[in-house]
């Protein structure tokens, strides 16, 4: 499971903007040639890290700022740096165009003040391999939870990072950001650090759009970001926006509507509309996961399942949410089960850029017609 998760996440990183190259590396970080108060980590955090960590700072003591661009790795190890950062009270930094995964999350949460702009994902611990070992789990758990209480972090983030599968990533959005007191205050101008990255601070929902083009709908009052790399298709129905990958490792697919439905009527359509597509097939649509996910202050329902079509088993993460004031709408992400890992960050990716008009003070949600048009 790790070389798979590491590839992934590797793929998405270099999509993301690069951090400065002319520079000392020594492990996984960077020294910088423009300012000694600011050290890079931005690779996988392996065997070693905590003592090349070390090393950096003795090279340059003058560091008050670590900037994070890392798919996360070794637990064991981004704790030690974790704890290395705090008794030293230096600052965390994630710049635009830039990510901080899975165990870069414990280092970036130690920052005596921490800021993220680009993306701040998490999802629960896991062993090094694919066999599953429960006491070396819960040791390591045990240890990544006593860190976080000690950096005061908030248990709402623990507890988002407690109920994401190991192959799925939670990202914050910009709202969660400030409201779970994850970002704090800076000690020093954050801008400075942009200016020398040239990745100024964007507008949307904390993540970079250097590399995306922006979409509007015409149905509800929605604004987002699409990856350049996503190539536009026409939907049907109540498809608004379809979105594909050249290799067609992973699809996108926004559907809206005018009206706004049941919770429980809405999920019954998506499952009624997903048995369609399997040509009627019940058994070839399995649900794997249901639960709640916060985006934009907003409490979205989230079905995770599994569709075989003409052969070939699909997973489908649709996020669902209706409100009289904007409607109902579902985003959708879609890939071959083999590429779930990917599609579920590409997916998450898109969320964090997501805007959406004021939710309504007082809710009445209709029932949907059996027929009504979700997209499969």
């Amino acid at each position: 499971m790790v070389a798979k998760w590491k590839i992934l996440a590797a793929l998405v990183l270099m999509a993301l903007a690069a951090l400065p190259v002319q520079a000392e590396t020594i492990g996984p970080f960077r020294l910088s040639d423009d300012d000694p108060r600011t050290l890079y980590l931005d690779r996988t955090i392996e065997d070693a890290a905590a003592l090349d960590f070390l090393r950096a700072l003795r090279k340059r003591p003058e560091v008050t700022t670590l900037v994070l661009n890392s798919d996360g790795g070794l637990v064991e190890q981004a704790l030690l740096i974790a704890h290395e950062i705090s008794e030293r009270g230096l600052d965390t930094y994630v710049p635009a165009g830039s990510g901080c995964y899975s165990a870069c999350a414990y280092v970036f949460l130690a920052g005596a003040n921490r800021k993220a702009v680009g993306e701040l994902g998490v999802h629960q611990v896991y062993g090094p391999d694919d066999d599953f070992d429960v006491v070396g789990t819960q040791i390591a758990l045990s240890d990544v939870l006593d860190a976080l209480n000690e950096f005061g972090v908030r248990h709402e983030v623990v507890s988002e990072m407690l109920r994401t599968p190991p192959d799925s990533m939670y990202v914050f959005s910009t709202r969660e950001l400030a409201d779970l007191g994850i970002d704090r205050t800076p000690s020093r101008d954050f801008a400075e650090l942009d200016a020398l990255l040239a990745k100024p601070p964007i507008a949307l929902s904390g993540v970079a759009t250097a590399g995306c083009r922006p979409i509007e709908s015409r149905t509800i009052a929605l604004e987002a970001c699409v990856a350049h790399d996503f190539v536009e298709v026409a939907g049907t129905g109540a498809q608004e926006f379809v979105f594909g990958l050249e290799d067609d490792s992973f699809g996108l697919m926004l559907v809206t509507e005018q009206e706004s439905f049941s919770q429980q009527a809405f999920r019954d359509a998506i499952i009624d509309n997903a048995i369609k597509g399997a040509d009627g097939a019940e058994a070839d649509v399995q649900v794997l996961s249901e639960r709640h996910a916060s985006i934009l202050g907003r409490e979205f329902d989230v079905i995770v399942y599994n569709v075989k079509v003409d052969g070939m088993l699909l997973m489908f993460q649709n996020n669902y949410y209706s409100d009289p004031a904007l409607g109902a709408l579902q985003i959708i992400g879609y890939s071959k089960t083999a590429d779930s890992f990917a599609a579920a960050i590409r997916l998450q990716a898109f969320l964090a850029t997501l805007q959406l008009g004021e939710p309504a003070e007082e809710s009445r949600l209709l029932d949907p017609p059996r027929e009504m048009d979700i997209g499969l």
